[in-house]
């Protein structure tokens, strides 16, 4: 699949397209020689054969693909030659109708725990955008924080680097229900009512969703199905373990 992946790359650096690898070799050096060997014009990680990708995308063969769409959801899996192609052209279609810009796409910024330098004050918000030396972060009440780039801790400094967002404030208004973190279909006891959003947070019984046109949710956590209840109540330990770390 090498050509055409290399050619896929090539023929789309200009529209809203990435293509992202993941390497289950054990040693680095197999990997930087494969890359090389095989003139790979993307960026590829490694996971070794049991890492924490493979597990959690649950793979069970290789290769597998998953087409991502520019809001994070997965929408096709392990599509091959014509019709993959196709699907690729759909998806990136999709991404430009919607005004997402061509060169490197910025994933969708997520409510993740900020740190200054003295690692005495912390927020959890998700970053809006940077622009003269400052980053603007939202959190979850919508209430905004403009601070100096240089008074975040150097971790947090790299993360908004590595992940594309200063760039005087980027183009990744492309997302809206992704930008929290993972967008998922919550349903209710009955089954009856569904609702497309992303988990914002859990307090006490009451759950906040943020729906994709950027409007919030409220209800109690009873009231979803117990599937849904299980993965709230995850991403709420996770979110505080993130926080008093």
């Amino acid at each position: 699949m090498y050509p055409h992946e290399r050619s896929l790359v090539n023929s789309m650096q200009s529209r809203p397209f990435s293509l992202l690898g993941v390497n289950n070799d054990e040693e680095i050096s197999v990997v930087s020689k494969a890359v090389k060997e095989n003139e790979l014009n993307w960026r590829s990680w490694i996971d070794g054969n049991s890492g924490p990708i493979v597990k959690d995308f649950e793979i069970r063969s290789f290769p597998t693909i998953f087409l991502v769409d520019h809001k994070g959801v997965i929408r096709y899996k392990n599509l091959r030659g014509a019709k993959l192609d196709h699907a690729i052209e759909l998806l990136v279609t999709e991404a430009e109708q919607d005004g997402a810009k061509g060169g490197i796409v910025v994933s969708p910024p997520k409510l993740r725990r900020f740190v200054d330098k003295t690692g005495k004050h912390k927020i959890m918000a998700k970053f809006e955008s940077f622009a003269d030396g400052e980053v603007t972060l939202v959190k979850s009440s919508g209430e905004k924080s403009i601070l100096p780039l240089d008074s975040l801790s150097q971790k947090d400094q790299d993360y908004l680097e590595k992940g594309g967002y200063l760039e005087e404030t980027a183009d990744i208004s492309v997302a809206t229900a992704s930008e929290a973190g993972e967008s998922r279909v919550f349903t209710d006891k009955t089954g009856k009512h569904k609702v497309s959003a992303t988990f914002v947070k859990l307090d006490g019984n009451n759950v906040t969703l943020l729906k994709e046109d950027g409007s919030n949710v409220d209800l109690p956590l009873d009231k979803l199905c117990e599937e849904d209840q299980a993965y709230v109540k995850k991403a709420a330990v996770e979110e505080k373990a993130a926080d008093e770390e």
